[in-house]
């Protein structure tokens, strides 16, 4: 039996256990438990191993995430104490997020870090309350830790600190990443989405100098800058911005775009949503997809594109040849950028997955305003059913759709999309897609909302007929059921009329080459 002795180092932890109330006590005490399984050791000065560990010869596999919650800064101190002071220790990955400990614990995981021996990999500080403080001192441990690849900061406060209740702006953090990122080569990952860096787009000159700085990283493959403002003010729908205020407001987008297009760029995967961006910075973000050879994931969601942006998106998609994932969603799409995206599709050879959710696809919006089309559905539906077509994933409501599975491209018998929330976009999709699907002989799509488009249900007629005509185009089908999605009566009876045709029309097909009549035709449920 391997018993921890009596160091300087156990001496504090113990401390710790004896001080503050229960939920200290615990936290300190699960602390201790880590070092023990750190150091190999099975009983630590008696009690609180033993209690916490069932069964004392436990050893936890300490090479996969060790997730902490409840510690507070007292405890995340103990837990580093015992983590990071006690060699040799086989943790990669730490999740302290949630935990509340604020500059105090950002403080002292700086510590750990700093130390050569630190054995970490990848580091979730996610929602701790870590304001400006704590972020100048995490990058200056980054300055001299050698090893730490993947460091997540969402949700902290990173662009200042309150004081008396209000929040002040500081760029200190920002510029102690950014001296970081010049220097370190090991950080592959950052993320800092949700962390006030432009004080409500109100200062600009940290965030522009940290994505600067992308300029000369060296390993930098993944960054988050989400709902940050990072094109800018907020300001009233009336008020127009002067020229030097709309290029300080952008400067910091134009800097990425920059790191983009930059030979031996390294970013593979950027994190931009919920920055309002609008079609001018989606027009410049298309210049650089154009001209991008690394990049590979963009999440685009919610910064406001509108139609113009997502038809400069779509025209750079045509071009691109590296982007393997885009997320549009929520951005006002409408049927000119389905019409572009379509088109580009057509010429695109990367792209595996496509998330177009919450948009105007119908050419209606959530009031039911605008007029009434399939056309932006049907152009993506054609691009995407062409042999060369590389798309894999697409979402255009609430739940993502398999390519090749609907197209019959992976043998399946069976779809079953009972229950996901599918909406009238993803029905027309659905319809497109299965209607030439030679091995699919059961399509279950009950329980869904396929008769709900532009909140409300007038528009079931068009998903009926589209489910109507592939149903009965399909020679493979045997059974079909799309009961409980809000079809109005109509839309059903549309379903039944073209499937009813269909099989007339089978019918007089035998007896004109005089074979027998199939015995059944599909078993529909509306």
């Amino acid at each position: 039996m391997c018993v921890a002795t009596a160091t300087p180092r156990w001496s504090e932890l113990r401390e710790c256990l004896h001080c503050g109330g229960e939920v200290t006590r615990l936290a300190a005490a699960k602390a201790l438990l880590a070092a023990a399984l750190c150091g190999g050791a099975k009983i630590v000065e008696g009690t609180p191993v033993a209690v916490l560990a069932a069964d004392s010869s436990a050893r936890l596999d300490l090479s996969k995430i060790m997730s902490f919650t409840g510690l507070g800064s007292l405890g995340t101190s103990a837990l580093i104490l015992s983590l990071f002071l006690m060699p040799p220790s086989s943790l990669t990955a730490l999740d302290v997020s949630c935990n509340s400990f604020g500059d105090a614990g950002a403080a002292s995981i700086a510590q750990g870090l700093e130390r050569p021996s630190c054995p970490l990999l990848s580091l979730d500080l996610s929602w701790n309350g870590i304001s400006a403080d704590g972020g100048r001192r995490l990058g200056e441990a980054l300055l001299l830790n050698e090893r730490l690849a993947e460091l997540e900061l969402r949700g902290n406060f990173l662009g200042g600190g309150y004081a008396r209740g209000e929040f002040v702006h500081s760029t200190e953090a920002l510029t102690a990443l950014r001296h970081a990122l010049t220097r370190n080569s090991a950080l592959t990952a950052l993320g800092l989405e949700d962390n006030l860096l432009t004080a409500h787009g109100e200062d600009m000159g940290g965030i522009t100098s940290l994505v600067e700085a992308l300029l000369h990283s060296r390993g930098m493959r993944t960054l988050r800058l989400g709902h940050n403002h990072l094109c800018g003010f907020a300001r009233d729908d009336d008020e127009i911005l002067t020229f030097a205020e709309y290029f300080s407001c952008n400067a910091a987008l134009h800097k990425l775009c920059a790191v983009l297009v930059r030979p031996g760029c390294t970013l593979t995967h950027l994190d931009l949503q919920r920055n309002m961006l609008g079609a001018e910075g989606g027009d410049a973000l298309a210049n650089a997809l154009v001209q991008s050879y690394s990049l590979a994931e963009l999440n685009l969601a919610t910064v406001g594109l509108g139609e113009d942006g997502g038809v400069r998106i779509g025209e750079a998609l045509a071009a691109n040849a590296s982007l393997t994932t885009l997320s549009l969603r929520d951005n006002g799409l409408g049927v000119r950028s389905g019409a572009a995206i379509g088109s580009a599709l057509q010429q695109n050879r990367t792209l595996t997955s496509l998330d177009l959710a919450r948009n105007n696809w119908c050419g209606l919006d959530m009031l039911g305003r605008g007029h009434f089309s399939t056309e932006a559905l049907d152009a993506v539906c054609e691009a995407i059913s062409a042999p060369s077509a590389t798309l894999q994933e697409l979402t255009v409501d609430g739940y993502t759709l398999s390519i090749p599975q609907l197209l019959g491209r992976e043998l399946t018998q069976r779809i079953d999309l009972s229950g996901k929330k599918i909406g009238f976009c993803s029905g027309i999709v659905i319809a497109n897609l299965v209607s030439a699907n030679e091995t699919l002989q059961e399509l279950m799509l009950d329980h869904n909302e396929l008769g709900i488009c532009g909140g409300c249900n007038e528009h079931g007629q068009a998903v009926g007929a589209a489910l109507g005509k592939a149903i009965a185009g399909n020679s493979s089908l045997q059974k079909a059921s799309v009961c409980q999605n809000d079809l109005d009566k109509a839309a059903k009876a549309e379903i039944k009329k073209l499937l009813l045709r269909s099989q007339r029309q089978q019918r007089m097909r035998d007896l004109r080459h005089m074979r027998r009549p199939a015995a059944s035709g599909v078993v529909l449920k509306v």
